[in-house]
């Protein structure tokens, strides 16, 4: 307890801890046991040091908290998360992720996570590794850039000419797979895949060229349980919204993307799950081009090849590949 205090330290923003501290109380109290602590980070301000990582709750009532307290912008964390095995009832809320340029936020193999409120600024991925990954929220997000700033893998034209390898740098702003429950809800994803001031010809001397391997959201065929809703899709590379797996999708915006909406199988078994699409507006073609397998798309409306898919109230509306006069 503070001196003449009634409150101890951490307890109150005028007794708040030093980031140094936090991270060593998560690390000797908190990882890898069920304790249902609140870590409440300050606005404004950016946090290298404190690990988002092995935290987890007691139960769906007393789940373990990253929040934030306070006025103005988000809490950023630079330091990227870990999301992973053993990690359960969590929630995240109200803060900002920006790992480094190019690395992708993941989350593995972890069950009952919220993330409400969520700045993120590179790539997500959810994804079933071992055992399970179940009732995940992804729920007032806004999802921005997600794109590599230099090219982890290139190829070697015939010329000599070093570029781009496009289907190793495949980046999507959202990416799903082997889930069991997932909600995606009031999310805005922005500009996934590609980065502005690419060369035509993809030359690894310029920034991310656009793909048809680089996706909005990339949701996979073995996902159970999906809704999308309330969600706006804009700029992606190629497709808005790849949904492989079935569920339903409702009340969602796309706009300037290359592609809309696919529903689809897994790759090569295309009959898919059901789908149930409706209210969904698909406007302003992205016309993203590279001389190299740029996309599906031009400025695609919305592909049905799963069959077992119902559209209900969808509009496309925005001029095709060709420009204006």
């Amino acid at each position: 307890t503070a001196k003449n205090a009634t409150t101890r330290y951490g307890e109150t923003p005028e007794l708040a801890l030093a980031e140094e501290l936090a991270e060593s109380i998560r690390v000797a109290l908190c990882e890898g046991k069920e304790t249902a602590f609140h870590f409440l980070f300050r606005r404004g301000d950016t946090f290298a040091l404190f690990h988002i990582n092995g935290l987890s709750g007691l139960s769906h009532r007393y789940p373990a908290v990253v929040g934030s307290y306070g006025t103005g912008a988000l809490p950023r964390f630079t330091k990227k998360p870990a999301i992973s095995r053993k990690m359960r009832f969590l929630a995240l809320q109200n803060i900002e992720i920006a790992p480094p340029d190019g690395e992708e936020f993941g989350i593995i193999d972890a069950e009952f996570i919220i993330f409400d409120g969520i700045l993120a600024k590179c790539e997500v991925q959810a994804s079933r590794v071992g055992n399970a990954i179940r009732g995940i929220t992804w729920r007032r997000i806004i999802n921005l850039d997600a794109f590599k700033s230099a090219p982890g893998t290139t190829s070697t034209e015939t010329d000599g000419k070093v570029t781009w390898a496009l289907h190793g740098n495949r980046t999507s702003g959202f990416y799903a797979t082997g889930a069991d429950g997932l909600l995606i809800e009031k999310v805005l994803c922005d500009h996934a895949g590609w980065a502005d001031g690419y060369a035509y010809d993809c030359r690894a001397d310029f920034p991310h060229p656009p793909s048809m391997y680089s996706q909005g959201m990339y949701l996979q065929y073995s996902i159970n349980d999906l809704t999308v809703r309330d969600v706006i899709v804009t700029r992606a590379s190629s497709i808005a919204i790849q949904q492989r797996s079935g569920g339903i999708t409702e009340r969602v915006l796309m706009v300037g993307n290359n592609g809309g909406l696919l529903t689809a199988g897994e790759i090569g078994a295309e009959d898919g799950n059901f789908s149930y699409v409706s209210d969904l507006w698909v406007t302003q073609g992205g016309m993203k081009a590279t001389e190299k397998e740029a996309s599906l798309y031009l400025a695609g409306g919305v592909d049905a090849a799963a069959p077992l898919t119902t559209l209900d109230a969808v509009v496309v509306a925005h001029r095709g590949a060709m420009p204006p006069p």
